[in-house]
């Protein structure tokens, strides 16, 4: 009896891993970068939100939402960049602070990008590891015996 109960338990572990691994693949794949910057910013956000408790999908987590992450960081500081140099399309000169600020937030966007580009190549390979593990079908909903 007590090994059918065990057998039982691993089976709906590993149950909640594969869903676990779906809702990541989903989440992940959701964040296509030709989108907004501000639906790209929220479908991090819910990425961010997503708290697996497999080692593995965790790990993947943190990579992709680095990743990710580290893009909208490059994206918002290239914007800031931009919103300067707009005010000089017609003429004019910037002041001292005003090309600093710019040369600050293109730094800070070839930082991220940096970032971003170290962790693409872990965030792919994990999540199509996730995939082989698990398949790619849709998440189900847990269980209602399930803990949050």
């Amino acid at each position: 009896m007590a090994l059918c109960a065990a057998t039982l338990a691993l089976g709906a572990c590993g149950e909640d891993t594969r869903n676990e691994a779906n809702v990541l693949i989903d989440r992940v794949r959701s964040i296509d970068i030709e989108l907004p910057l501000e639906v790209r910013r929220a479908r991090v956000a819910a990425l961010r939100e997503l708290a697996p408790r497999d080692p593995d999908v965790r790990r993947a987590k943190e990579v992709c939402l680095r990743m990710h992450e580290s893009l909208v960081t490059a994206e918002t500081e290239q914007n800031k960049a931009r919103r300067i140099f707009a005010m000089f399309r017609g003429g004019g000169t910037p002041s001292t602070r005003q090309r600093e600020d710019i040369d600050r937030a293109l730094r800070a966007s070839e930082a991220a990008t940096k970032r971003a580009q170290r962790s693409l190549d872990a965030c792919t390979r994990q999540v199509a590891d996730l995939e082989l593990r698990f398949g790619t079908r849709r998440a189900v909903p847990p269980r209602s015996d399930s803990p949050p």
